[in-house]
């Protein structure tokens, strides 16, 4: 079977899903990003794929077919949901929008759709999203996936959530994957001691505590730079315009290893499913 999945990609940001997804071999028909900043971002790497600037107003003209895709993906904004916001949940001004990403789905009825959010959306919304994934007539699967354990040097615990045909068994399929992965090392899926390490149970300056944490603000107050700001400037970028959109950009993005790894799983589902 040599069919190529096609997907569009919500809420893009900067384009960590769609990197994954592409490397795992999907191919990018359309994007949705509303910052400026970002999207251009997405047009330098990704010269003529449309971008459309506002999931509210998506699609933007003409019939669903011309926007048909086998896959759509992407984090709605998370700000209503994290622990370290106001915790309006999922009916929130900006995690909300969710809504609107189902719309998108219900409208152009997707094989697959792949859904990003942080872990706190377990306890502030997953019900409502199950629920409205299953009106749709979808099943889903879902995990907390961190990108340390696909090799990055941070925690960066993310839930991702894979919707399917209701009539399909693709749960069973990625839980089987999750558990072998977890097993072995050379799949990518590294349970190994950076994660540890970056869990708290292994001491090492290399891998500082979140922001906020006290020996985090001490180590930035001494003179030493953390990874997440711009080096030779300490502890922000007041006055270059630039790494502030770029610091931003980078703390929204999805972890292209973690999209990949579950392209990879989606493709060999689908080819099994499909053939």
């Amino acid at each position: 079977m040599d069919e190529v999945l096609t997907y569009g990609e919500l809420f893009a940001g900067i384009g960590g899903m769609g990197l994954g997804l592409e490397r795992a071999g999907l191919e990018c028909r359309w994007r949705v990003e509303l910052d400026p900043w970002r999207r251009s971002v997405l047009e330098h790497h990704w010269p003529g794929v449309p971008t459309h600037d506002d999931v509210r107003t998506f699609p933007p003209y003409g019939t669903p077919r011309q926007w048909k895709v086998d896959v759509i993906a992407g984090g709605f904004p998370c700000q209503d949901l994290s622990y370290a916001g106001k915790g309006a949940g999922i009916e929130g001004e900006r995690s909300g929008l969710w809504l609107e990403f189902a719309r998108i789905i219900g409208h152009l009825q997707p094989r697959y759709a792949i859904v990003e959010n942080v872990p706190a959306l377990l306890d502030r919304g997953m019900g409502a999203v199950l629920g409205t994934i299953s009106s749709l007539g979808y099943d889903a699967w879902y995990e907390a996936l961190p990108a340390a354990a696909f090799g990055a040097s941070q925690l960066r615990e993310r839930v991702f959530l894979v919707a399917y045909p209701s009539e399909k068994r693709l749960a069973t399929h990625l839980l089987a994957s999750l558990a072998e992965d977890r097993d072995r090392d050379a799949s990518g899926w590294r349970w190994n001691e950076q994660f540890e390490r970056l869990r708290g149970r292994v001491g090492d300056q290399a891998y500082p505590p979140p922001i906020g944490h006290d020996e985090w603000s001490r180590g930035v107050q001494g003179g030493w730079d953390p990874p997440c700001v711009e080096r030779g400037v300490r502890g922000a970028t007041y006055g270059v315009p630039a790494g502030l959109d770029r610091i931003a950009a980078l703390g929204d993005a999805i972890c292209p290893d973690a999209a990949e790894w579950i392209g990879r799983r989606l493709i060999e589902f689908h080819l099994a499913t499909e053939s």
